[in-house]
């Protein structure tokens, strides 16, 4: 399980190794003892912080990663999509609902008021990232961890399939009859995991890694510098630390005819703690 956790954080900074804008945005910090990240995945590669605009998607994936110098230790939550929380300035809503109204910013502001921390830095990839970061290695084998069907596609459980981006994409996106929110989580961090190994195969260096990403330009949002996100990949690729996984749960409700999954509070507690402990608050 760790080693899967590993290749998701590093996936995740290999994606975002594309943005050849911004080279001089802020660096990672080199005082501190630890960094906490903001990880996004929305559902449309149009309209990237748009502020307001329908057509900028909802973010479909929220990673929360906290990763310590001093410890040599990484920490991962997932928060679900339709958490119900304060949006700053806009009342309460799904957490995925502050990016169309403010962009990533504005879903930083949410997460960072919610649970009580301070967010460093976010990088917010567009799931079509993963479509042509597929394509152009020619596909990803998966095992399905649930049998259904999407967009014309059919998965069955533990049968393993080579998939091109758009069939990979139904895959991570399906969540009414497989498992949930939760189920469909459980499998973007299974496609993240094994596009890593495949980008892992063909990609032995940064130099590459940066000409093959920086396609990808138009899919990612981030406060992050060029350099600095070559220096995380540079420090992380051989990280052989400990990384846990968390999971922010919940109980699906509605209020107001609106469905919401409602988190547990002493879920909620502990997340905080974790957090607060691993950042040295």
């Amino acid at each position: 399980m760790k080693q899967r956790l590993k290749k998701i954080i590093l996936m995740m900074t290999l994606l975002s190794l594309g943005i050849g804008l911004n080279l001089f945005g802020p660096s990672v910090s080199a005082s501190g003892d630890a960094s906490t990240f903001l990880i996004m995945g929305v559902d449309t590669a149009d309209n990237i912080d748009t502020v307001g605009n329908e057509g900028a998607g909802r973010t479909d994936v929220m990673l929360l990663v906290t990763i310590s110098d001093t410890s040599n230790r990484a920490t991962v939550t997932s928060i679900p999509r339709d958490s119900y929380v304060e949006v700053p300035g806009h009342g309460t809503h799904k957490i995925n609902a502050a990016y169309p109204l403010g962009g990533s910013k504005l879903s930083v502001q949410t997460v960072e008021q919610w649970l009580d921390i301070k967010i460093d830095h976010y990088v917010t990839v567009d799931m079509a990232a993963f479509r042509k970061v597929i394509d152009t290695l020619g596909g990803v084998t998966i095992t399905p961890l649930a049998t259904f069907e999407l967009d014309g596609y059919a998965f069955e459980e533990g049968v393993p399939v080579t998939m091109d981006g758009e069939m990979a994409l139904a895959y991570v996106r399906e969540r009414n009859n497989s498992g949930g929110d939760y189920g469909r989580q459980e499998r973007q961090r299974q496609l993240m995991s094994a596009v890593f190994d495949l980008a892992r195969d063909e990609i032995t260096g940064v130099t590459q890694a940066i000409g093959l990403f920086q396609s990808l330009s138009e899919d990612l949002d981030t406060n992050l510098g060029l350099i600095s996100l070559t220096r995380l990949f540079a420090s992380y690729h051989d990280f052989n630390g400990e990384i846990e996984f968390h999971q922010l749960q919940g109980e699906g409700q509605y209020i107001d005819g609106v469905y919401f999954d409602v988190i547990d509070p002493t879920s909620l507690e502990e997340i905080k703690q974790l957090i607060k402990t691993e950042t040295g608050e």
